[in-house]
């Protein structure tokens, strides 16, 4: 009975000691996630920006060709 007692009070110690220690960490902890978001944010911000250029040569360029492409195969299927 007393051995029963005593791993109960002993479980009890335990339980409060990380309940503790988790209550004193968790605002820290939520402050590090969410500085680390916003660092990812700023990278994959400026990762996925658009290009102006593909290749080395400006999309502007590329869509005006493109559209040349289309207009001279257009033309040449309805002869």
């Amino acid at each position: 009975m007393l051995n029963k007692r005593f791993a109960i009070a002993l479980a009890l110690l335990v339980l409060a000691i990380c309940y503790s220690e988790g209550r004193e960490e968790g605002p820290h902890d939520m402050a590090d996630a969410l500085r680390m978001l916003q660092e990812l944010d700023r990278y994959y911000t400026q990762a996925a920006r658009p290009r102006a250029e593909c290749g080395g040569v400006p999309v502007r360029k590329l869509v005006e060709s493109s559209r040349r492409t289309t207009r001279f195969l257009n033309a040449n299927e309805r002869q």
